[in-house]
Parts: C-alpha cells; sequence; structure tokens
C-alpha cells in the first residue's frame, strides 16, 4: 500500500480529492493534504509519499519551483501536476518536472482516477522490477544526444519493460534534460506526433510502436544535427570572436548546443579547415597584433587581455602563427 499528498492552496480542492476516490481500494493506505508548500516540506521529511498531486497556481508560490526542490530531495517520488490554465508553457513545465500527467481544472473525477491509477501501475512496476540503474539511464541519454540509434535502440530492447514504465522524463532527467525535451517538442511537432506517445508511455503500448517511435527519433536528431552543421560553426564563430578573451573550450560549447565536442570539432574543422582552438588562437592573434601596433599597452598587458593566462604562452603561439615574436613584430611596425 502506497502514500499520497495532496498540495492545493484552496482546502475545498484538497478535501475534495481526498474524499472523491476510494484511495485505499486503488491501494493507497493513507492520503494527506496541506494547502501550504512549506509544510507539504515538512512533511516529507517526516514521512516521504510514494505519490504527490500539487497544484501549480498557488498565492506567493511557483508550483514548478516546489517540484524541483521536491525532485532534488526525492528523485523516485511521483507526482501529477493540476492546474487552472490550459496553456502549452505550463505543459510544458510539467514535462520537464517529470509528472504522470497534467491536470485541469475543474477536477475531472474519471481523469483523476487514470492519473492516480497510472500512478499505482507504476509503482507496482518498480516493485516487480528493478529500477533503470544510473548507468543504464545515462547510457540511454548518452545514446540520444549522440544521436546513437545503434546503441539507443540496443538499449531500449534490452530493458523492454523498464523504459516502456519509466518513460522518458525520468530518463532524461539530468542536466541535459530540458534540452533533450526541446528536441522532443520540435521533434513532435515536425512530426505531427502526439508528445504524449514519446514522453508518456503506459503498459498496454505496443512495445514495437515505441521502438518505431524512437527510431524515427533518432534518424530526426541526425538529420538536424547534419543541417545544422553551418549554422553551429558560424553561431561558434561569431561567440569566439566576440569572447576571445574569454576561457572558452569546446567542452562548453558543447554543452551550449546540444551536441558532443566530437562532433562540434569535426563540423568546425570541416567547414574551416583548421581545429577550433587554432582559429580560437589565431582570433587572438589577430587582435594582438593591432593592439602591438601601439605603444600604450606592454605585451605582458596585451598577453593578459587577449585571454593568456601566462606571457610564455602567449609568446608561443605568437610565433608559432607570425613566424616571429611580439616583440619583434612591434619593432617592425615601428620601423617599416
Amino acid at each position: 500500500m502506497y502514500k499520497v499528498l495532496i498540495i492545493d492552496d484552496q482546502i475545498h480542492i484538497c478535501r475534495g480529492m481526498a474524499e472523491i476516490i476510494d484511495w485505499k481500494q486503488e491501494g493507497f493506505k493513507s492520503v494527506e493534504y496541506t494547502t501550504r508548500p512549506d509544510k507539504a516540506l515538512e512533511m516529507m521529511d517526516t514521512a516521504v509519499p510514494d505519490l504527490i498531486i500539487t497544484d501549480v497556481c498557488m498565492p506567493d508560490t511557483d508550483g514548478f519551483s516546489l517540484l524541483k526542490q521536491i525532485h532534488y530531495r526525492f528523485p523516485k517520488l511521483l507526482n501529477i501536476v493540476i492546474s487552472g490554465y490550459n496553456e502549452f508553457e505550463y505543459a510544458r513545465k510539467a514535462i520537464r518536472s517529470y509528472s504522470l500527467d497534467y491536470l485541469l481544472k475543474p477536477i475531472n473525477e474519471d481523469e483523476l482516477l487514470a492519473a492516480v491509477r497510472k500512478a499505482k501501475t507504476t509503482l507496482d512496476f518498480r516493485a516487480s522490477y528493478p529500477v533503470l540503474s544510473e548507468a543504464d539511464i545515462g547510457a540511454f541519454q548518452s545514446a540520444l544526444f549522440n544521436a546513437d540509434e545503434d546503441a539507443g535502440m540496443a538499449i531500449l530492447r534490452e530493458k523492454e519493460k523498464q523504459i516502456l514504465q519509466e518513460g522518458l522524463p525520468q530518463i532524461c532527467r539530468y542536466i541535459t534534460c530540458e534540452k533533450i525535451i526541446n528536441v522532443m517538442w520540435k521533434f513532435s511537432d515536425e512530426m505531427n506526433l502526439p508528445i504524449s506517445q514519446i514522453f508518456n508511455n503506459t503498459k498496454e503500448k505496443d512495445f514495437l510502436e515505441t521502438v518505431d517511435i524512437y527510431k524515427k527519433l533518432f534518424e530526426w536528431i541526425k538529420k538536424e544535427r547534419l543541417s545544422a552543421g553551418s549554422r553551429i560553426v558560424n553561431e561558434m564563430c561569431r561567440i569566439i570572436d566576440e569572447q576571445y578573451n574569454r576561457n572558452l573550450t569546446i567542452q562548453k560549447m558543447a554543452e551550449e548546443l546540444f551536441v558532443t565536442p566530437a562532433y562540434l570539432g569535426q563540423v568546425f574543422k570541416k567547414k574551416l579547415n583548421m581545429p577550433f582552438n587554432d582559429y580560437l588562437h589565431t582570433v587572438r592573434i589577430e587582435k594582438a597584433k593591432e593592439l602591438l601596433q601601439s605603444n600604450i599597452l606592454s605585451i605582458a598587458q596585451i598577453s593578459e587581455m587577449i585571454g593568456y593566462k601566462t606571457i610564455d604562452h602567449f609568446y608561443r603561439k605568437f610565433k608559432e602563427i607570425t613566424g616571429v615574436t611580439p616583440k619583434e613584430f612591434r619593432e617592425s611596425v615601428k620601423n617599416p
């Protein structure tokens, strides 16, 4: 038997949901409720529920921020979101909050019961089958991140039952979650595919149908990345040209652009015929050459201004690219 906690600033809604369902018959031994989000956190410290049903539009409280706190402390806890707003962004945030369902007020008894039963099915499944390990989740997320269809399909088939039951929100609950979810929304829109078919899997869903959806997703990601290659490189060049004096790395850029460092390095070199680091140093040295034409700044000051931590590194790169030292270049400009 499981425990449920209801959170809503309107006491009559809390009581209504507590009474409208025969919770014990549905497999829940206790149902508690509170109108105060801060109280909810205190209650969870005392006894962690298996399921929470929470409003996300409460006075002085961002329900999604509350869910973020709850998920950080209790990552396996299931949640059902309720809201008085039928807006795209609210539904989008619910997906990002790993919600099992998104229900609109006034609460429909049948919809609430269906969502609760979905939660019960998931909880029962977790008791029968091991929940996906961190390694499994990381491997599947990595396959999506790298558009590696073979690896993704292998994991999907090996972990068929867990993948189907957990659904993508639980699989992608780490740092790249939001970026992956944004890709999913775009994919579902372009493919005219209900987002629920990607994010929410039920035991009735045919496994082959799910495999087919994910295969299409991997293929779509590959095409998107190919078409986006030039745009990504142009954006990288713009960032480097504007922020050459910062500690720029291909790893940081890859995270921002939702690609792997290896992929980013490949497309960059293919378009510009030089590696990322070489381009960064070339931009820095060109800027240094401009500054060296004046005696206002010392060579050490210029070195620091363009992003080098040591003057020795600056000297090495300057001579490697120009064939002369910074001092020799400055003197040649003064005495052409």
